[in-house]
């Protein structure tokens, strides 16, 4: 089993304990983009609350993700 690394990381003013296998500058790395989408989330629509602010942020990431996924799909079938 790997080590795990623990590392308090601040998202949207708040602390959080985030604990993995990944080296903590890599985990902090996240944690602050997540904060910077959140961040821009609540700059364009101050009216938001968090958990709404959280959510779209958590889909803009997804959507990034699912983007990022069919690419490397569309790359690996042409490289058959």
């Amino acid at each position: 089993m790997s080590e795990l690394n623990k590392v308090t990381v601040n998202i949207n003013g708040s602390e959080y304990p985030m604990v993995g296998p990944k080296p903590e500058e890599y985990m902090l790395k996240v944690a602050r983009y997540v904060d910077q989408e959140i961040r821009k989330i609540t700059t364009a629509n101050p009216k938001l609350s968090t958990s709404s602010a959280s959510i779209l942020s958590a889909i803009n990431i997804a959507n990034i993700f699912f983007e990022c996924c069919d690419e490397n799909d569309d790359l690996l079938k042409e490289n058959e």
